[in-house]
C-alpha cells in the first residue's frame, strides 16, 4: 500500500495541472511548420496545441527513459566487470 502511495502522489502532482491544461485550451489551435534548409513543411491543418504539448512530453519522457536505460546498462557491465577482477584477484591471492 506504501509502496503504491509513493508512486501515485507525484503521479497525481504531475497529471493534475496536465489534465486542467488540456481541458483549458482543447480550443486553442496552431499551425506547425519544420524548416531544416533543404526541406521545409507545414501541417495541413491547425493541431490543438494541448496535444502539441503532451506529444512533446511524451517524446521528452521517452528519450529520459532510454538514456537512463542506457546507463544503466552501462554500469551494471561495468559493475560485472569489477566484480569479476576482483574475483580473480581473490582466486589468485588464496594461491
Amino acid at each position: 500500500m506504501r509502496r503504491t502511495l509513493l508512486w501515485l502522489v507525484p503521479l497525481l502532482i504531475v497529471a493534475t495541472p496536465v489534465g486542467l491544461f488540456i481541458v483549458q485550451n482543447e480550443h486553442q489551435t496552431a499551425n506547425l511548420g519544420l524548416n531544416l534548409g533543404v526541406w521545409a513543411g507545414i501541417t495541413p491543418a491547425p493541431v490543438p496545441v494541448a496535444a502539441v504539448v503532451v506529444c512533446t512530453g511524451l517524446v521528452g519522457l521517452l528519450l529520459g527513459l532510454v538514456v537512463g536505460m542506457v546507463r544503466s546498462s552501462a554500469t551494471r557491465r561495468k559493475i560485472r566487470q569489477l566484480e569479476a577482477e576482483l574475483t580473480l584477484q581473490a582466486v589468485q591471492g588464496r594461491d
